[in-house]
């Protein structure tokens, strides 16, 4: 599974180591005095961004509303709320670290900036927003996860899509989730990712730890 350097990873964690006042009413004050432009909503917001892989590797932000606020959740952490500021300006509860969502010239959210806080000394992470495509259920090896019936975003990732966590989506099937795609003859290695937590395939008991020391699942496809 691979990693970003372990540097830019401490230094994440700090980054992410205020709000009386709901985020929609904040937004709301913000438009006030806006004429002939579309309201701006919490769902503008919402979606999954991906960070500059030169800085993170293989490093995503989820952007999700609970209970009608917003919140955002990075890849191994916490989900944390977001507090508006302004239109499209937030702030990361408990670390004071400034949030910022960029517009194109249409005004859809492109991109999310974020800032380090006033007591961190992190540099600034830029991360560009998803189109995430469709589930992957057409292939002739199964993966299948039970539970998780509130998760948002479920996705497969391992060598066989060098550990792609936004390419290859489950879809709920009854009470499972299933993605299903073609793997050529070979052992892989893989896990499933839950609205970003990285786990084992529950389901199948064979893993290996790779040379980093994690432990992945491993299926074997055998040819005919």
């Amino acid at each position: 599974m691979k990693k970003w350097p372990f540097v830019l990873l401490i230094a994440l964690c700090f980054l992410f180591s205020l709000g009386s006042q709901s985020s929609q009413q904040l937004i709301a004050n913000a438009q006030t005095n806006t004429d002939k432009k579309p309201a701006t909503t919490l769902q503008d917001y919402v979606g999954r961004f991906e960070a500059d892989p030169s800085v993170l590797e293989n490093f995503v932000f989820d952007v999700i509303i609970e209970k009608d606020e917003l919140w955002i959740k990075a890849s191994h952490s916490v989900k944390r709320k977001l507090t508006a500021r302004s239109t499209d300006a937030f702030v990361m509860n408990d670390l004071d670290s400034p949030v910022k969502f960029n517009r194109d010239a249409k005004g859809a959210v492109t991109s999310l900036t974020i800032e380090p806080s006033s007591r961190s000394e992190g540099r600034t992470l830029t991360a560009r927003k998803l189109v995430l495509p469709p589930a992957s259920l057409k292939g002739s090896t199964t993966f299948r996860l039970k539970g998780y019936p509130g998760a948002r975003v479920v996705a497969l990732a391992g060598t066989f899509n060098d550990w792609n966590q936004s390419q290859l989506l489950f879809a709920r099937e009854g009470d499972d989730w299933v993605s299903r795609i073609d793997l050529a003859p070979g052992k892989y290695t893989y896990k499933f990712i839950v609205d970003g937590d990285w786990i084992l395939d529950p389901g199948n008991p064979n893993t290996e730890d790779d040379e980093r020391g994690l432990t992945n699942s491993v299926v074997v496809v055998k040819g005919n």
